[in-house]
């Protein structure tokens, strides 16, 4: 979370003169640059810049092609899928996958652009994107994390992309579609399932609101409460059997050709699974001085309980987006998992975009996104030591560093949660005439008796069609204008661009004594000669 400490400061007046697809551009170049590199630092170099897991992938690949089965290859815990997409390995070049990775990354920042965007361009006179957007693509793009993770060869970025392309289908109301891809993402990799509470609670039938946070968007609407989920509705049958018709056709599929072997490592085995080999999780630390194998499973099977209060929260009783549930989810959720690797970061990664515009990023949040950082370096001294170095004395250590990892993770989800804004106006309606028209007549009723305020309402909507002040004139005018007038304030937050909301902090809604006072000067526009 390096990237993110940086790219979370205000000052990040560099990235914002930069626009969408020169992001897009630039986080394309970078993952052929580290694809490039890695030819080179695993030639010379002790350690090595491609994952192991991508050495298991083509090895698998190659017992495919000799007419075998991918799990001839041991260590071989993944769908066969991912064996048979990585054939190309063999037969045109080595580094195939790790590009069919890398592209997987630029369809998931394309598709987070759609869906902080909310599926439309700018308006007419709107700045070309909201000021939150090119900031929260780097997010992905430029995170020290994912780009390294897929030019590494690790798939995780396939399940992703699946799960992407799940939340898009459900802001555009497909929802068979979305099922299908959530039901792959699952085959592909088991933990998707931890998702199933909140997607219940959000596929309700009720009618989304018209105003407020999230208003009229299925996946940024804040819902909460078990009802919610319980609650039978046409979008979570349809969801549901389409999401388990894919994946359990997939595993019968994958069973039919593989047998046994494939439930065996593919599913099974990471239910049960207790790694006594370093990594970021204690756990690993406390296998090692338990010998007897049922009391490892016995503890292994007692650390889901963490993992599912969790989820119980952040899916239900947390009032919040979707995209924020599932975040939430996931960094909990790998924080306090069994077995801990830099891949899992991705899981979370890749829907910080979509929650950062949600974050009122706070100076105890940087110094948790800090600490956090300075975990895992530690982290990672020792294990050097001990892996590369062989320096046995020190595993005490790596275990200590664990710990200060996993408790440093905790800050950061204690951090986030209080960061998390009371409004949001991602995936609001889209705004008609007849509501303006209804919006500035609301105006004009509300100050019959000051009609100055009112004009200087017309006045300020006149100026900016004639470009003579900007988006964030308009905004700072009006919240001046109706100071107090805390409807009128989340009315008009309807109709400017996502990322230019004004911030309603008063309890109630009656200040009309101090509207129109306030003389704030907005920011003019000047033409050049």
């Amino acid at each position: 979370m390096a990237a993110e400490a940086s790219l979370m400061r205000r000052g990040g007046s560099r990235l914002r003169a930069l626009g969408p697809r020169d992001v897009l551009c630039l986080g394309a170049a970078l993952r052929v640059f580290l694809i490039l590199f890695s030819f080179l630092q695993d030639a010379y170099l002790k350690v090595k810049f491609t994952d192991i897991d991508y050495e298991v992938y083509t090895d698998a690949a190659g017992h495919v092609l000799r007419g075998g089965s991918p799990y001839d290859r041991d260590t071989y815990r993944y769908t066969p899928l991912i064996a048979y997409l990585l054939t190309p390995n063999h037969v045109l070049f080595p580094a195939f996958g790790k590009v069919v990775f890398a592209n997987a990354d630029i369809v998931i920042a394309i598709i987070q652009l759609k869906l902080l965007q909310g599926g439309s361009g700018p308006r007419p006179g709107e700045e070309s994107h909201p000021p939150f957007l090119v900031p929260a693509l780097a997010l992905w793009l430029f995170n020290p994390y994912t780009a390294t993770i897929s030019s590494r060869g690790s798939s995780d970025s396939v399940s992703s992309l699946c799960l992407m392309l799940m939340l898009l289908l459900l802001e555009r109301g497909k929802i068979l579609a979305a099922g299908f891809w959530f039901g792959l993402a699952t085959h592909i990799r088991i933990f998707p399932v931890i998702y199933a509470l909140p997607l219940l609670v959000h596929l309700s039938d009720d009618p989304l609101p018209r105003s407020g946070s999230g208003s009229g968007s299925l996946i940024f609407a804040r819902r909460w409460g078990l009802q919610q989920a319980l609650r039978p509705s046409r979008r979570k049958l349809g969801f549901s059997l389409a999401a388990a018709g894919t994946c359990a056709g997939l595993c019968l599929l994958c069973y039919r050709a593989e047998g046994q072997r494939y439930l065996d490592e593919a599913i099974l085995y990471h239910f049960g699974r207790f790694d006594l080999a370093h990594n970021f999780s204690p756990w690993f630390f406390i296998f090692r001085n338990v010998a007897d194998d049922g009391s490892r499973r016995a503890m292994g099977l007692a650390a889901f309980l963490p993992q599912v209060l969790c989820i119980f929260y952040f899916g239900a009783v947390k009032r919040s987006s979707l995209p924020y549930k599932l975040f939430m989810i996931t960094l909990s959720f790998v924080t306090l998992n069994k077995v801990v690797t830099a891949q899992y970061f991705a899981w979370y990664l890749v829907l910080l975009p979509l929650v950062y515009p949600e974050l009122r990023v706070s100076g105890a949040l940087k110094t948790a996104i800090g600490l956090w950082v300075a975990a895992q370096v530690n982290w990672l001294f020792w294990a050097y030591l001990y892996e590369f170095e062989k320096m046995e004395a020190v595993l005490p250590l790596v275990f200590l560093s664990s710990v200060a990892f996993l408790l440093s993770n905790m800050l950061v989800i204690l951090s986030t949660d209080k960061c998390y804004k009371k409004f949001s106006y991602l995936g609001k309606v889209k705004t008609t005439q007849k509501d303006a028209i209804e919006y500035v007549t609301k105006v004009k009723e509300r100050f019959k008796e000051k009609p100055s305020v009112y004009k200087k309402f017309l006045d300020i909507l006149k100026r900016f069609r004639q470009k003579t002040i900007d988006t964030q004139g308009v905004v700072d005018l009006v919240n001046s204008l109706f100071k107090g007038h805390k409807d009128l304030l989340l009315g008009f937050n309807a109709f400017v661009p996502n990322g230019y909301e004004i911030p309603v902090t008063e309890p109630k809604g009656k200040g009309a004594a101090a509207a129109g006072d306030n003389t704030d000067k907005p920011k003019v526009i000047r033409k050049r000669n």
